[in-house]
């Protein structure tokens, strides 16, 4: 993974303090198809997690326990945002190169993230891996500008402004992240008037369409639009994709159920069980154990992992913290967690190492 990716999205989950509850569990319900009722008891893995909004979502619902992981250093505020909260757990590692078990979670998901890897289809086969016979998976990816089908006016204006915003971004993905921020910032009040436009007669609308052909955040809330634009022009992948492409990627991988209601393009499925699991199946993980695992610092740091809380840590580190460690190779130190997190991990609940089948 490139590190300017790595270091747009650090930049930016670390400098925009945006973030609505109300709206973040509007949004993860709306993408992954899921209520309230159903998390209880269930496993999930985020791919992706930034500022960690989505793994509050869950992490409210009692019962629900997450695994967050994200390339960049927003896995110091997703750690800031859900510190006291010990059924939240952290990675900064790579969507494509997982330090996880295959099959120990009930539900994957992977909210506007994929499409910012090198290759959206080859990150889904990686965290396709990780979801348990039965379990579900859950993405949503950006759509296709002007999608197949779509005639007439708005398709030309959804087109022009995809060369718009291509054009700019060879130069955007470029620029150093405090002058993209300004520009950004400068940007800004036009998404402001986009949505002022979108009110008026059509023949008004035709006439001011230059305005509308650069793509800005439209958000009703001056910082969370502020933050979706710079979003939108920093990232060096930005890949979109059909609904039919997007739903062919669950049908090869063999997944069920496959559902794209909803805001495209989201995509959810399921993996079929088996009619008989085998016992002591490579993949099974245990059942959840209420008893927490505590395990001190001097064997996280036995097994590789490095401890950064001087300069890259939010908050204190240890034992009664939520600490993320980061082991080279992009592998995971982990101090706490319960008997099935320990599993995913490659690490036997009984033992304070980690296993080497990882």
């Amino acid at each position: 993974m490139h590190t300017r990716t790595k270091r747009s999205f650090g930049y930016q989950w670390l400098r925009y303090r945006v973030s609505d509850n109300e709206e973040n569990r509007q949004h993860f319900y709306r993408r992954t198809g899921t209520q309230p009722s159903t998390l209880p008891g269930q496993l999930f893995f985020e791919a992706g997690c930034g500022m960690g909004r989505y793994l509050k979502v869950i992490g409210e619902q009692p019962g629900a326990e997450v695994v967050g992981l994200d390339l960049s250093l927003a896995v110091n505020r997703a750690r800031a945002e859900n510190r006291s909260n010990p059924r939240v757990h952290l990675i900064q590692g790579n969507i494509l190169e997982l330090p996880l078990r295959p099959e120990c979670f009930d539900h994957v998901y992977s909210i506007g993230v994929l499409h910012h890897t090198p290759s959206t289809e080859e990150a889904f086969k990686s965290i396709v891996k990780l979801v348990k016979p039965g379990g579900r998976v859950s993405i949503w990816v950006y759509h296709l500008w002007g999608p197949p089908g779509q005639r007439g006016f708005k398709a030309l204006h959804a087109r022009l402004r995809g060369r718009v915003s291509d054009t700019l971004r060879l130069l955007t993905t470029r620029l150093p992240h405090p002058v993209l921020h300004y520009l950004c910032y400068v940007a800004a009040p036009l998404g402001w008037i986009q949505m002022r436009i979108r009110k008026l007669p059509a023949p008004l609308r035709l006439l001011l369409l230059p305005l509308t052909l650069l793509p800005v955040s439209p958000h009703p809330e001056w910082r969370v639009r502020l933050c979706d634009t710079f979003d939108w022009y920093s990232p060096r992948y930005q890949w979109k994709h059909s609904v039919e492409e997007a739903a062919g990627w669950f049908e090869d991988a063999g997944l069920a159920d496959i559902s794209t209601t909803g805001f495209a393009v989201s995509v959810r499925g399921r993996k079929p069980a088996p009619d008989e699991q085998s016992e002591g199946h490579p993949g099974d993980c245990p059942d959840p154990d209420p008893q927490i695992l505590h395990f001190p610092r001097e064997a996280a740091q036995a097994w590789g992992a490095v401890d950064r809380s001087s300069d890259q840590l939010i908050g204190d580190v240890g034992v009664h913290g939520n600490p993320i460690y980061r082991v080279p190779g992009v592998e995971p130190g982990i101090e706490r967690g319960r008997k099935r997190i320990l599993n995913a991990f490659g690490c036997d609940a009984d033992d304070d190492r980690p296993s080497t089948d990882q």
